[in-house]
């Protein structure tokens, strides 16, 4: 399966995991997405589970500005190929806390070069 399958098959489970009332109750908060499917992180982990850590399919998935893309974004981006430039674009596009809190708890505090680059940021 290419990297567009993947996507459109991720992008599919999520719909049929999509929670309304959750995705409502975030933009009521201030959590603004292109589109939020309001889908549990403990759903979302177990959609990731069933891909291989992918840089193509990880990037493919951050680029898509919904919720849900770019938590397992951060989930499937493999840290040998996560360079710090890529990190610094990461950083760049980070909207909101919950989306900041997940990429350094999956992803960022992974890297060897995170301590510098906290300092950086």
């Amino acid at each position: 399966m290419d990297i567009k399958e993947q996507l459109k098959d991720i992008k599919t489970q999520l719909r049929l995991s999509m929670n309304g009332a959750v995705s409502q109750s975030m933009r009521e908060k201030g959590l603004l997405y292109k589109l939020n499917f309001g889908v549990e992180l403990p759903r979302i982990k177990m959609i990731a589970e069933g891909y291989e850590k992918n840089h193509d399919l990880a990037q493919a998935l951050w680029k898509e500005n919904i919720r849900e893309c770019k938590i397992m974004a951060a989930m499937l981006q493999p840290i040998d190929t996560f360079y710090p430039e890529i990190a610094d674009i990461w950083v760049e596009d980070i909207q909101n806390i919950e989306i900041a809190e997940l990429t350094c708890m999956n992803l960022f505090q992974h890297l060897p070069y995170a301590p510098a680059k906290s300092l950086h940021w």
